[in-house]
């Protein structure tokens, strides 16, 4: 894992805590820890305005850590439009 996060390739970790992570024997906290300390970010993604907001902590569910903000912001204005639930977004 260590070689994969610390790749400036990889850009966007999408990963749910949501405070099961004990019964597996995973401690979130330090898998947040350890993402920050690789320069990762956590935010929330609104796709339909297209807008990222940082959190300051994980959420309860799916949560984008983010590196390289400047081609993450990049990409979401250079991506086409495309239709949901009747809304081109």
């Amino acid at each position: 894992m260590q070689n994969i996060i610390s790749s400036n390739k990889l850009k966007a970790i999408i990963i749910e805590l949501n405070g099961s992570g004990g019964r597996y024997g995973y401690d979130e906290s330090l898998i947040h820890q350890t993402l920050l300390s690789h320069s990762f970010k956590p935010f929330h993604y609104d796709p339909f305005e297209r807008k990222l907001t940082e959190l300051n902590s994980y959420g309860s569910t799916n949560t984008l850590y983010l590196r390289d903000l400047n081609f993450i912001y990049n990409r979401l204005s250079e991506a086409p439009k495309f239709e949901v639930f009747g809304e081109l977004i």
